[in-house]
């Protein structure tokens, strides 16, 4: 998973989240609803070997993915991996 929760030594949440520049394949781990998710804003392409090296922003690039479309599938990751972390799916 891509978002981990945890504080530092001054009690600030350290919690990594999905960017542009976050490998589709670990931004395709961040949460159960994440493949389902991308596939739904046309990326097709979490089969493909480039997702172990090719960034979220490489990837919706060569697909001719806006950058608003590209912003608004981040957004939406995250919220995913987020809602998932707190334990509010829909389990």
């Amino acid at each position: 998973m891509v978002k981990t929760e945890h504080k530092d030594e001054d009690g600030k949440d350290n919690t990594r989240k999905i960017t542009r520049e976050t490998v589709i394949g670990e931004a395709a781990r961040s949460s159960d609803d994440a493949p389902e998710i991308m596939f739904g804003y046309g990326l097709h392409c979490l089969g493909c070997g480039m997702t172990a090296f090719e960034t979220i922003e490489q990837g919706c690039g060569a697909h001719g993915m806006s950058d608003e479309e590209i912003d608004k599938m981040v957004e939406d990751l995250n919220e995913a991996a987020e809602k998932e972390a707190l334990g509010s799916g829909d389990d």
